[in-house]
């Protein structure tokens, strides 16, 4: 594998760092995986466990420098941005209250994007930069639109499943665990298609640098 990426994306801030990440979003369970060179940082909010607090602090810029993702611009930052407008009314609310209006959140961006609708939220509003791999390499396109389990399996990937849970439906509480395991195997896999992007991610962030206007 080539030299780790979020190495070589580093620019003059010695705080932030880059970090891979992963959403899993369930009407009872949500969890986000971040992942900066092999070192995971694990967020739960259920009915078990509440880490939205720990998740506000975490989640802002001067913490992560780019979030690198698969359809993260159009899926996992709208999430997470709507978690953030929604700090407030959230911190009266119960785990697994929160993680229902998440899922609501999700079930009417699923239905914007099916019908070719813009998401709600523009990549500018977002707190922290976004790398999407998934834009990247065009895979939006509809000749060449591409999941990130044939990307896992196109790269080899170690462990490539889908989960046998519907999103439709609520887990079971000895699932959950399940759930983030496998989120972070998704987490693993866009890591190491990042390292197979490394050029083209620096040579997009060299044309950010040089016409700062086009995203």
């Amino acid at each position: 594998m080539k030299k780790k990426f979020t190495r070589e994306l580093a620019e003059s801030s010695k705080t932030a760092q880059n970090y891979v990440y992963d959403l899993e979003t369930y009407q009872n369970m949500f969890c986000a995986v971040f992942n900066c060179e092999g070192r995971e940082i694990v967020f739960e909010i259920s009915a078990r466990k509440n880490d939205l607090e720990e998740i506000l602090d975490f989640y802002t810029p001067e913490n992560i420098q780019y979030a690198i993702g698969f359809n993260n611009v159009k899926f996992d930052a709208q999430v997470l941005h709507h978690i953030w407008k929604n700090r407030e009314m959230y911190k009266f609310m119960m785990g697994s209250e929160i993680c229902r209006d998440i899922y609501d959140f999700v079930q009417e961006l699923i239905q914007k994007t099916n019908a070719g609708e813009f998401p709600p939220y523009a990549e500018w509003h977002f707190k922290v930069p976004q790398i999407d791999l998934f834009l990247m390499n065009h895979y939006d396109n509809k000749n060449k639109m591409t999941s990130l389990k044939w990307v896992e399996f196109s790269i080899n990937h170690e462990w490539v499943q889908d989960l046998p849970y519907k999103f439709n439906m609520p887990l079971k509480a000895d699932t959950f665990d399940e759930v983030i395991e496998y989120c972070k195997n998704d987490v693993a896999a866009t890591r190491a298609f990042a390292a197979e992007c490394i050029d083209l991610i620096k040579l997009r962030l060299s044309q950010q640098k040089q016409y700062p206007e086009l995203n």
